[in-house]
């Protein structure tokens, strides 16, 4: 299933697919050093690094993407809608597992 986007929609069900990236604490999304929303795309590193999502942060920076495959890397980049800045990317990031 997928969503308006196009993008795939995952089952909570689907234990493989049970590990997240969000972005809190040193980790939010932040322009001039304030906390912002901004559009965060997600790719899988592979040949061809697919986008497999791209969501909001919220307004204090934070965002979440859940249902993630432990054994991929990742490349999150987040990007300025109003095209006053440049891209900003984090490469080879592996998906966390979430406390038993």
């Amino acid at each position: 299933m997928k969503d308006n986007n196009g993008f795939q929609i995952l089952s909570n069900q689907d234990e493989t697919k049970r590990c997240f990236i969000a972005g809190q604490g040193n980790g939010i999304v932040t322009v001039d050093g304030k906390p912002a929303s901004k559009r965060i795309l997600l790719f899988e590193r592979s040949h061809m690094f697919p986008c497999i999502r791209q969501i909001w942060s919220a307004a204090d920076g934070t965002y979440l993407f859940g249902g993630l495959e432990s054994n991929k890397l990742y490349l999150v980049m987040a990007v300025d809608d109003k095209e006053k800045y440049e891209p900003v990317a984090w490469d080879f990031i592996k998906a966390a597992q979430p406390d038993a």
